[in-house]
């Protein structure tokens, strides 16, 4: 495996220990002490698994970049890379007793049924409107962090309407969103928060959150919102689980 690319602006000394825990979990040589280094879901079914790292094929890059630190826990966004192919995926340590462990691993888990309507509707050669909205949305929802950060750049003086008009109208909202191939707009009356859901089934969603300056951004966990990363202004990326 390649060198692990360090996207972090903050001293290296001060995360040897985690980055070289989560450096071993997705290198090909695995993680010996599992026992010592797991915690919660990651210590109670995955002892007996080999990581992420030793199924992966060789010549994976991998980096990562810090998403939250704070002295109980720290998340990471993971980008593995191959060939012109990547998948973003995120790790959670906790600090146990001053030991950072791993306590679980996610990325956005989208069905196979997902993936065969996807496939359908791709091989459809005369789509109608209705059909070119779906696939759109559906290739939109694939779309990797980076790839989402730069959509909602690309379209911040849209979707700043759309965050107005969802304080009067989230049916108004929804129908601007749809002309972006995105799915629905919802509006938190008690924050002000507006979600503009991009696609997804069920709780597997991928989004925007626009969160008023003085509200409380969602806080991210392995059972939710399993990222959250600010990208401009206002304006955060998410995904869900």
């Amino acid at each position: 495996m390649r060198i692990l690319s360090i996207l972090l602006l903050l001293p290296l000394a001060a995360f040897a220990d985690e980055l070289r825990l989560v450096e071993q979990f997705f290198g090909q040589e695995g993680i010996n002490n599992k026992r010592e280094v797991y915690a919660g879901e990651m210590l109670e079914h995955y002892l007996d698994k080999p990581t992420l790292g030793e199924s992966l094929p060789k010549g994976i890059d991998v980096s990562l970049r810090l998403l939250e630190k704070n002295l109980q826990r720290e998340i990471y966004a993971v980008l593995l890379s191959k060939d012109g192919r990547s998948q973003d995926w995120y790790i959670y340590l906790v600090n146990d007793q001053n030991k950072w462990k791993i306590s679980a691993v996610r990325n956005l888990a989208l069905p196979g049924i997902f993936f065969m309507a996807l496939q359908e509707i791709q091989s459809k050669s005369n789509r109608t409107k209705e059909e070119e909205y779906q696939y759109q949305n559906m290739l939109l929802t694939l779309q990797l962090d980076s790839e989402l950060k730069e959509f909602l750049h690309k379209n911040i003086d849209s979707l700043n309407v759309i965050a107005v008009q969802a304080k009067t109208s989230q049916e108004k909202a929804t129908e601007s969103a749809k002309h972006l191939n995105l799915n629905f707009v919802g509006y938190e009356s008690s924050s002000g928060i507006v979600d503009i859901n991009i696609g997804g089934i069920l709780d597997n969603s991928v989004g925007y959150l626009f969160v008023p300056t003085g509200a409380e951004v969602p806080k991210m966990s392995d059972d939710n919102y399993i990222y959250i990363e600010s990208v401009t202004g206002n304006w955060y990326v998410y995904k869900t689980t």
